[in-house]
């Protein structure tokens, strides 16, 4: 029987369960970025939890594919579980907004699922918060959404920072000018892989193994050298002739240029390695580190080509933030609230006239105020008290209202008219 039990308290593998304080810390997060987004101008959009599985995954990407949790619904169609907010956000941009003057500004707080093994605070069920900018294609617009980046987590207290800023471009138009797409698939995503993760020692391994010519293997190893201030942009123009990867620069510098005029800047570093999602991506794109946490806090970029994929092509940008990995790391720096602590604690064993005005009052005065529905002794009551943190007890006895702080410990009598200059 014991073991019946037990198991009906198990929880299934990477579901997000949130006590107490953690969803007050969660409310305080989502709260102060939802208020961030909106004096920016974006408006909250929430989407459906599940969509048809084909929405969710439009270019039919395989190894989306295997991370989507899908079922059938009684009707016959595949649905699936969203697993990030963008393209549910492109799908009613499209629906809803096709003929509505551009730049549409939109921001999230939502949770989202994907079957892969937990690490880093992120869960199979996790929280993104984040924005999409819709309708413009230039850099004042890639430079608003990195902007906003930054100031998101400074609003979050978070003051030590990196954002890794490279561009799709950049490599896809050295992948052809070394003619690299030739490559197998899986061959060609092994070597961006190892490039992304600055593995010097993989990378020269599957290079051996794919037979490129010196030439071809001493620029790809290059790339991964392409880090560090602007000069980085300059030395990248050394390395490539093609006129693709020379137009990314070209777009990296001038974003730079008005991140700088922002103070933006010096949170910036440019890593021309920064491969990760180039096949999906078309312009910029990001990653944001801080010093307390391994993996990245978020991501983001240019993706102007996914609406196309449901009638309505336009180009966007945007990012993502992780509510997890923002837990961790707010809660290193300190800079979250603690348990939370209570005003009043009302008992009022007649649940008298008197103790339903007194009560009303202070929660209308902004308090947070507790009535007692159970029964119990003075020093139970106290004890019940301070454990939940309540920081005043209130009486209502003889018909007078008994006042005792619980820190300390002291008691007096007070009136109606007291509480009401509070």
């Amino acid at each position: 029987m014991v073991g019946k039990y037990l198991r009906r308290l198990e929880m299934p593998k990477g579901v997000n369960l949130m006590l107490p304080l953690q969803a007050r810390r969660k409310r305080v997060i989502e709260n102060k970025l939802l208020s961030l987004f909106s004096s920016w101008g974006y408006t909250e959009l929430v989407t459906p939890t599940f969509e048809f599985c084909d929405n969710l995954n439009p270019r039919r990407d395989r190894e989306l594919d295997e991370m989507l949790y899908k079922f059938v619904d009684r009707t016959g169609k595949t649905l699936a579980l969203r697993h990030e907010l963008t393209a549910p956000i492109a799908r009613v941009a499209a629906a809803h907004y096709k003929n509505a003057a551009p730049p549409l500004r939109f921001s999230y707080f939502n949770n989202v699922y994907r079957y892969a093994e937990p690490h880093d605070g992120r869960t199979r069920e996790f929280y993104q918060a984040g924005v999409e900018l819709i309708g413009v294609k230039n850099p004042q617009a890639d430079a608003e959404v990195i902007s906003m980046l930054s100031a998101s987590l400074l609003e979050l207290g978070i003051e030590e920072f990196q954002i890794n800023l490279g561009h799709a471009g950049f490599f896809r138009g050295l992948l052809a000018e070394l003619r690299l797409n030739d490559l197998d698939v899986l061959a060609r995503k092994a070597i961006l892989a190892a490039i992304h993760h600055k593995d010097a020692v993989l990378l020269d391994e599957l290079l051996r193994e794919t037979g490129l010519s010196a030439e071809q293997s001493a620029k790809l190893k290059a790339v991964t050298e392409l880090y560090g201030g602007r000069e980085t942009i300059g030395r990248a123009r050394e390395l490539i002739a093609n006129a693709t990867s020379r137009g990314a620069l070209t777009e990296l510098g001038e974003i730079i240029e008005i991140l700088a005029r922002r103070g933006v800047d010096r949170h910036i570093i440019i890593d021309l390695g920064e491969v990760r999602g180039v096949e999906y991506y078309s312009g910029m794109i990001f990653e944001v580190f801080v010093p307390a946490l391994g993996s990245p806090l978020g991501s983001g970029g240019r993706y102007d080509n996914l609406l196309a994929e449901f009638g309505f092509p336009s180009p966007a940008v945007g990012f993502a933030l992780e509510l997890g990995r923002l837990l961790i790391v707010l809660d290193k720096v300190g800079s979250l609230p603690d348990s939370p602590t209570f005003d009043y604690l009302v008992v009022d064993s007649a649940d008298s006239e008197l103790g339903t005005k007194v009560t009303g009052l202070l929660r209308s005065k902004g308090y947070t105020v507790i009535q007692e529905v159970l029964e119990r002794a003075e020093k139970a009551s106290k004890r019940y008290a301070s454990g939940l943190g309540v920081k005043t007890l209130l009486e209502i006895k003889d018909n007078q209202i008994h006042l005792f702080d619980l820190k300390d410990n002291v008691g007096r009598v007070t009136s109606i008219k007291e509480l009401e200059r509070l």
